[in-house]
C-alpha cells in the first residue's frame, strides 16, 4: 500500500512537472510569436531623427553636511529674487535607511561681511505644504528677497545639526541674464574608448577646462567622476549598459565662472544612451507580393548581432485608380529573434488602390534594450516592385 501510495505520489509530482515544462515551452513559444498591428490610419515617423539637444540652466545644487550647514557655506546668487530649496538626503548605511532632522525656517540665516542685511528670506512653502504638494523628502523652499548680486552671500542654520547628516541645496535664479546652454548627442556608439561631445556656453562666455567638473550618473544612480576636456569627455569601462531599458545615462555637468566680485553657478545634467548595431535591415532582399482577401504581404529580412526583440514600422505606398501615389498603411511588427529571420508583414490594403506598391519610412527598434537602431541607409530604402497588380 505504500509502495503503491508512493508511486501515485510520484506520478502526480512528475504530472505537474511536466505539465509546468509544457506551459513554460507554450509560454516561451508564444513569447516568441510575431505580433503585427496595422493602423487606422498613416502616418509618417520623422526617420532623420536628429542627434543632438540643446539643454538649458539657470540654477546649480550641491550636497553639504551638517557641519558645513552650521559654519555656513558660500551661495552665488544673479537673481534679485532667487529661489531656494533645502532638502535633507537621506543615507544608508547596512540596508538602513537614515533621514537627516528636518530644518526650520527661523535658523536659516542669509548674510555675509560684504551683503547688507537688506537680504531677506521668504518662506514659500512648509514642509507640510511641500508634502501635500508630493514633495515627502522634508524639503522647505524660500525666496530671497532683495538678493545682493555684487558678492558671494553665506547660508547658515543656526541650530547644531549632527555633523555628517546630508543637504542639497538648491539655488535657482529664475531671472537671472546668466545661462547654462549645452549642445549634446542624445546617444553615443559603443566602441573601445566611447566619447561624448559637448558645445557649453554660459551666456556668451566659453568655458575653460577649470570651470567644469564632470560626472557620470548611471541608470542605477551611481555616480563617477569624469575628466572635462575642451567639451569632450572620454570613458573608459563606465558604459555597460546598451539603449534605455533600466535608464539613461547622465552627464552631470557643474560650472562655476568668476563674474566681477562674484561667481555665477550652474548645473546641469545631460542624458544620453549607448547604442549598437544588435539588427540591421537587409533592405535589398525586402520582398512585397500579393495575396488574396485584399493582403500585401511584406517580408522584411533582418540580421541579427544579438538576440532580442526587434520591431519594424513601415508605410506601404502604392497607387490610386488614377494613378497618384498615396501611403496606404503603416504597419508595426515585433518578433523575439536570436538568429537571422524574417519578419512578415500583412497589410490590408483597399480595393480602390493597386501597385506597384513600395515601402517607406521605415523604422528598426530593438525593444529589448529600448532603442531606435541606425537606418541612415533603412529610413532611405523604397522597395519597388513594376508589374501591374
Amino acid at each position: 500500500m505504500k509502495t503503491s501510495k508512493t508511486i501515485n505520489q510520484l506520478s502526480t509530482v512528475v504530472t505537474i512537472f511536466a505539465i509546468s515544462i509544457s506551459c513554460a515551452v507554450n509560454a516561451q513559444a508564444k513569447s516568441n510569436e510575431a505580433t503585427f498591428y496595422q493602423w487606422p490610419s498613416t502616418y509618417k515617423t520623422d526617420v532623420s531623427k536628429a542627434n543632438k539637444k540643446t539643454y538649458t540652466s539657470n540654477e546649480y545644487w550641491q550636497v553639504v553636511t551638517g557641519e558645513e550647514l552650521n559654519k555656513g557655506i558660500k551661495v552665488y546668487l544673479s537673481d534679485a529674487s532667487t529661489l531656494v530649496k533645502l532638502t535633507p538626503k537621506a543615507r544608508f548605511d547596512q540596508g538602513e535607511v537614515f533621514k537627516p532632522q528636518n530644518l526650520e525656517l527661523d535658523h536659516i540665516k542669509l548674510g555675509g561681511n560684504l551683503v547688507p542685511n537688506k537680504q531677506k528670506l521668504v518662506q514659500l512653502a512648509a514642509q507640510k505644504e511641500m508634502a501635500l504638494a508630493g514633495f515627502k523628502d522634508g524639503s522647505i523652499a524660500l525666496k530671497v528677497q532683495n538678493a545682493s548680486l555684487a558678492a558671494p552671500s553665506i547660508l547658515k542654520y543656526a541650530k547644531p545639526l549632527i555633523a555628517n547628516d546630508k543637504y542639497i541645496v538648491h539655488i535657482k535664479d529664475k531671472n537671472s541674464a546668466f545661462k547654462l546652454n549645452v549642445t549634446a548627442p542624445l546617444e553615443i556608439k559603443k566602441q573601445f574608448k566611447p566619447q561624448l561631445t559637448v558645445k557649453a556656453k554660459l551666456t556668451n562666455k566659453q568655458l575653460s577646462n577649470s570651470d567644469v567638473n564632470a560626472r557620470l550618473i548611471s541608470p542605477l544612480g551611481e555616480s563617477i567622476a569624469l575628466k572635462y576636456n575642451n567639451g569632450k569627455i572620454d570613458f573608459s569601462n563606465e558604459l555597460e549598459q546598451l539603449g534605455a531599458v533600466k535608464g539613461l545615462y547622465q552627464v552631470e555637468l557643474d560650472v562655476s565662472a568668476n563674474h566681477l566680485a562674484n561667481k555665477i553657478k550652474r548645473t546641469i545634467k545631460v542624458p544620453f544612451i549607448q547604442t549598437a548595431e544588435t539588427a540591421n535591415i537587409l533592405t535589398s532582399d525586402i520582398n512585397i507580393q500579393s495575396g488574396n482577401k485584399g493582403l500585401i504581404n511584406v517580408t522584411v529580412p533582418l540580421s541579427i548581432a544579438q538576440a532580442g526583440r526587434f520591431a519594424v514600422k513601415a508605410t506601404l505606398q502604392g497607387y490610386t485608380l488614377n494613378n497618384q501615389k498615396i501611403d496606404i498603411a503603416t504597419a508595426e511588427v515585433a518578433q523575439f529573434l536570436s538568429y537571422d529571420g524574417n519578419l512578415s508583414m500583412p497589410f490590408k490594403v483597399s480595393g480602390l488602390t493597386k501597385g506597384p506598391y513600395s515601402l517607406s519610412n521605415i523604422i528598426l527598434t530593438d525593444q529589448t534594450r529600448m532603442m531606435v537602431l541606425p537606418q541612415d541607409q533603412v529610413s532611405k530604402a523604397i522597395i519597388e516592385q513594376d508589374k501591374a497588380w
